[in-house]
């Protein structure tokens, strides 16, 4: 579930996250390791980090995430057809 929602990001972004959290190789990676791997400047692979998991926080891609940890929300929810979400439910990952 975790890589399928990460292939949906721009490649950068997923080659980012992938190193920085071990998601191939199960080997987590600094942020120098990863800069090196990628070619990067640390600066550059902590904005991308920055920006792919911010992306991963849009609904749509939460909904994913939160029903692969077991979020209670989704399972409320599943028989409704519109799910209407306040703030810091969407915000809360």
């Amino acid at each position: 579930v975790i890589l399928s929602v990460v292939d949906e990001l721009p490649m950068r972004e997923r080659d980012v996250l992938i190193a920085r959290f071990g998601l191939d190789d199960a080997t987590p990676k600094n942020v120098a390791e990863t800069s090196k791997i990628l070619g990067l400047s640390r600066d550059r692979v902590r904005a991308i980090e920055a920006r792919a998991l911010n992306n991963l926080r849009h609904p749509q891609r939460n909904h994913k995430l939160k029903s692969y940890v077991g979020g209670d929300l989704l399972e409320e929810h599943a028989e409704e057809e519109t799910m209407e979400l306040s703030p810091e439910q969407i915000w809360s990952f």
